[in-house]
């Protein structure tokens, strides 16, 4: 039997891959409505955290464009 028969087939999935959290628009702008975030201060991955919105940043955060983006609290 040929050799490549004989290897396990892995894929395409790079063994390095980074994996974001994702968040949604209208998620961080339910929780500024909430009062869990203020929305005049800088909204980083800490404050995302404590306010509920996401449980752990992974390797970073991926902000998605669902909901509306011009939030005033």
């Amino acid at each position: 039997m040929p050799i490549y028969m004989r290897l396990p087939k892995r894929g395409f999935t790079p063994f390095n891959a980074k994996s974001y959290a994702e968040v949604n628009l209208g998620r961080i702008e339910d929780a500024i409505k909430a009062g869990k975030l203020d929305g005049k201060k800088t909204i980083d991955a800490a404050a995302l955290i404590a306010s509920g919105v996401l449980r752990r940043s992974k390797d970073g955060i991926r902000l998605l464009a669902k909901g509306r983006a011009d939030v005033q609290s």
